[in-house]
């Protein structure tokens, strides 16, 4: 027998999934090659090494009352790495730590419990650096107008009344956006509902593609707000850090976005009868499990065993612009006008997208859901709970005694070559 291990449970402690797999299999493991995890100690200079910016200890003396805007739980940033260094820069700027906010700008996800905010800070900021997390439906909100395209720029207040703003993210590939990260944290993260479902209803740019409509309204809308410095993060498939970009938000971001997409890069499987994606570090709930990790799977030839491997320990996860397919036709309907004319065939686009992920047949290992949680969006799909469910639903559904086996380990951070 082989032995593979997938990592699972990113920021609780699951234990790893190890799956005895015969010798007859073929696997084939398709990874990322990132460089060495960056040491601690050399956090700091990367974020001196600003990119198209002054460094955030040039850009922050004069000023007296910061933001650092950070991503939330859902995202596998290693923001308790991160925040030191950033804090120290500024109070060597004549900064301190009580004139300092850290804003989580969740966006549209649910608001982060108080043991959320001390996993993603560390316990110690938690305690003496005020944080606040935006509330999409409930932050008071401040409107500078709109982008050219009509994007509404409603933006928690907080972040306006400082006089420095910082960003503190991850760059990962997104359905939406490309890449997460840069002008990102704040537009939709700090933004209003309304901000967020227009640029939502944008074309979707694909995973992986770094100039994109998408990205060009969030960074019109950072713009009129102003983001000041960012600090742009990427980890491996074990959330370990492997590069840090910081300085200017348009510049960083594009910078880590293309060393990204070159350390994660793959070349899919198209031959494999078993497709295994690995939903790690992304797999602390469905919502975002699902819309990072399951693309090996949608593109597996029919007939392909498909299996997902993820922990879900914080269930199902909540997003404002989710609704069911009905519910989503229905309140298009409501609101049909010129403007959703003209956006007909996203419309469409999207709504295939959705078809094909509930009719999507696959096995669900997760120790953190229920049945009628899984089967509310994939009616198709079966959970299992433990290694070996999982081998005998496999079992069950091979035709050959020799399978060929693909692997997609990490598989939110990968992007197709």
């Amino acid at each position: 027998m082989a032995v593979l291990t997938l990592r699972r449970g990113a920021w609780s402690d699951r234990p790893p999934v190890s799956l005895d797999l015969p010798h007859s299999w073929s696997v084939r493991v398709l990874e990322g090659s990132p460089p060495a995890p960056i040491s601690p100690s050399a956090i700091g200079e990367r974020i001196d090494a600003a990119i198209g910016s002054p460094r955030l200890a040039d850009v922050a003396r004069g000023r007296t009352r910061a933001v650092v805007a950070i991503d939330d739980l859902t995202r596998p940033t290693p923001t308790d790495e991160l925040l030191p260094p950033v804090l120290e820069r500024l109070e060597s700027a004549g900064i301190s730590s009580d004139r300092v906010t850290i804003l989580i700008a969740g966006g549209t996800h649910a608001l982060p419990s108080h043991e959320e905010i001390k996993a993603k800070v560390g316990p110690d900021l938690a305690g003496r650096v005020r944080i606040v997390a935006h509330d999409m439906g409930g932050s008071r909100l401040r409107s500078l107008g709109a982008t050219a395209r009509g994007i509404p720029i409603d933006v928690n207040e907080v972040l306006l009344d400082a006089d420095l703003r910082v960003g503190v993210g991850g760059v990962y590939p997104h359905p939406a956006a490309g890449f997460s990260g840069g002008s990102k944290i704040i537009a939709p993260g700090l933004c209003g509902l309304d901000t967020a479902r227009k640029l939502h209803d944008l074309r979707p740019a694909g995973r992986g593609v770094i100039e994109n409509e998408f990205r060009r309204e969030v960074d019109a809308v950072a713009g009129r707000i102003g983001l000041d410095f960012v600090v742009n993060a990427v980890v491996d498939h074990e959330r370990r850090l492997v590069g840090v970009f910081a300085g200017d938000r348009v510049a960083a971001h594009r910078t880590a976005a293309r060393e990204a997409r070159q350390w994660f890069r793959v070349a899919p499987d198209r031959s494999a009868q078993i497709v295994i994606a690995d939903a790690y570090p992304f797999d602390t709930h469905l919502d975002f499990a699902r819309d990072r990790a399951l693309w090996p799977l949608e593109t597996a030839r029919g007939g392909t065993v498909r299996v997902a491997v993820a922990s879900c320990s914080m269930g199902t996860g909540e997003h404002a612009l989710r609704r069911g397919i009905g519910k989503g036709i229905v309140q298009r309907l409501r609101t049909f006008g010129p403007a959703e004319l003209a956006r007909i065939g996203v419309r469409v686009g999207n709504l295939r997208r959705q078809l094909r992920s509930r009719r999507l047949e696959m096995i669900f290992l997760a120790d953190g859901l229920t049945d009628e949680e899984l089967r509310r969006d994939h009616p198709r799909a079966t959970l299992v709970r433990n290694e070996d469910e999982l081998m005998a639903a496999i079992g069950a559904r091979l035709r050959t005694p020799a399978p060929r086996v693909a692997v997609y380990r990490g598989a939110p951070l990968l992007v197709i070559r």
